[in-house]
This record gives structure tokens, C-alpha cells and sequence, in this order.
């Protein structure tokens, strides 16, 4: 396991957090894990999740293109699990966050809107979290 970091998606809106907590590479290359917290509107939800480089490799790409083209989605999810992410373009500059998360007979969906300016700070973070996976 590499050193932890704490991830947090900058909202702009005081009552919407999304944060990856304690976030760790796996050292032999097998993937991350991380507790996701979620605050929207009061609801919230704080959930370790683990996934592989293939879904994280997807999800970052996916917020690049989101973020240069304000169209499309990002979504990170698991290969054998139930919870997910996803990062949406609505209309100009506005980004839906949503999502599951799940634990032992509790499930939480939320949604909250963002703006575009917040993905690029989510994107450099992701990126140095990958980049802490040893070679």
C-alpha cells in the first residue's frame, strides 16, 4: 500500500462533498481503494470502496474529455461491485454528480450540480493518486 491522500471534488456549493479519504494505491498494481464520503443536501454516506486501473483509467479520461468539451460523462465503477460515480455534462458549465454507494443493508443515491471549473483540481488529484501506484 502506498502513502494515503485525502481527495476532494471543490463544489462550490456549501452543502454538496464528494471526497476520496485515505486514498491508497495498491502496491502491487492491483488497483485503489478509498472511503468515499458523500454529503448531498443533508443526505450523506461514508463507504470504503476498492477498485481495479481499468475503471480509474476510464473514469479520469472521462472527466478530461467532460472537461474539454462539456459533453458526455464519466463514470467510475467497478468491475464486481454495485456502487458508481458519475460525472455529467447538462448544459453549459454544469456538471450533475451522482451516484451510489452502498453498505450492509443501506444504500444512498444522490445527485448534486456543480460547475466545470471544479473538474480540473478533481482531475490533477486523481491523476497524482494514480500515480502513486508502484512501477
Amino acid at each position: 500500500m502506498l502513502s494515503d491522500m485525502n481527495i476532494r471534488l471543490q463544489t462550490n456549493v456549501e452543502n454538496s462533498v464528494l471526497e476520496f479519504l485515505a486514498a491508497e494505491s495498491y502496491g502491487d498494481g492491483s488497483g485503489y481503494g478509498a472511503t468515499i464520503y458523500v454529503n448531498s443536501s443533508g443526505f450523506s454516506a461514508r463507504v470504503f470502496c476498492t477498485f481495479g486501473p481499468w475503471p480509474m483509467s476510464q473514469f479520469v479520461a472521462g472527466l478530461e474529455r467532460l472537461d474539454a468539451e462539456l459533453k458526455g460523462e464519466a463514470i467510475l465503477k467497478p468491475e464486481y461491485d454495485h456502487w458508481h460515480l458519475k460525472f455529467s455534462a447538462i448544459s453549459t458549465g454544469k456538471i450533475v454528480v451522482s451516484g451510489v454507494l452502498y453498505q450492509a443493508e443501506q444504500e444512498l443515491s444522490f445527485s448534486f450540480t456543480t460547475d466545470q471549473t471544479c473538474l480540473k483540481p478533481l482531475i490533477s488529484d486523481l491523476r497524482l493518486w494514480q500515480s502513486q501506484t508502484s512501477t
